[in-house]
């Protein structure tokens, strides 16, 4: 994750982090998923 401090340290971050959190979720969603499916296919 690459931070920007000289002008607005804030704005580029935000941005960042929601795609970070957004990646995250669905990463979690398909392991989720993954898991509940395998179990499922008994």
């Amino acid at each position: 994750m690459i931070f920007y401090e000289s002008g607005h340290p804030e704005q580029p971050c935000h941005g960042a982090r929601y795609y970070v959190l957004l990646a995250a979720l669905v990463a979690a969603a398909g392991l989720f998923y993954l898991a509940w499916s395998s179990f499922h296919i008994v």
